[in-house]
């Protein structure tokens, strides 16, 4: 139940709220719905860093040359524009940078960083490269899609029962 507050005037003209004695007369002036009003906030709130967030991106993406788009249509997500004219994800290009790592190779420039970090660093790009203003998060989009992919997931178990992985990272608790 939420909570409701509601002023009234009196016979005096006084703003008074609470339950109105017998024979007492009470005009209401407004009502207002306590939770509506903080979770309409928070909303608030939430798009305001989104929008920041946004204006961020859109800057730095001015200050290298403006490739990256983000189209209203595309819920904002950061694109690169084909030569034909569609919208490649952002997030495709960091996916295919990923696999073309070679984890061992960088960490011998970066000796003192483990694969972990490492890891989480372009982990980190990732999610970058998905910021969107309606909150949707690809990774876990993707994740729904794998989940009901049978031919997938009978690979993924025949892997985990052999032990074969083909890239192994020491933390696997990371945030895609």
């Amino acid at each position: 139940m939420t909570k409701v507050d509601v002023q009234y005037v009196d016979n005096y003209g006084e703003t008074v709220s609470g339950v109105p004695k017998p024979g007492e007369t009470r005009i209401a002036i407004y009502q207002t719905n306590v939770s509506a009003i903080d979770m309409v906030e928070s909303q608030l709130d939430e798009l305001a860093k989104r929008v920041g967030l946004l204006r961020t991106m859109s800057y730095i993406s001015n200050t290298t040359g403006g490739h990256v788009k983000f189209h209203e249509e595309y819920g904002y997500i950061p694109i690169l524009i084909g030569n034909d004219n569609r919208p490649v994800l952002l997030l495709r290009l960091v996916e295919i940078l990923d696999g073309l790592i070679d984890y061992e190779m960088l960490q011998s420039e970066l000796p003192t960083l483990s694969l972990s970090q490492i890891d989480g660093a372009i982990q980190f790009i990732r999610k970058l490269s998905q910021i969107n203003s309606r909150g949707i998060d690809l990774d876990d989009l993707e994740d729904e899609e794998d989940m009901q992919d049978d031919e997938l997931m009978v690979a993924l178990r025949a892997s985990l029962a052999n032990q074969e992985i083909a890239r192994v990272l020491f933390d696997d608790n990371r945030t895609r």
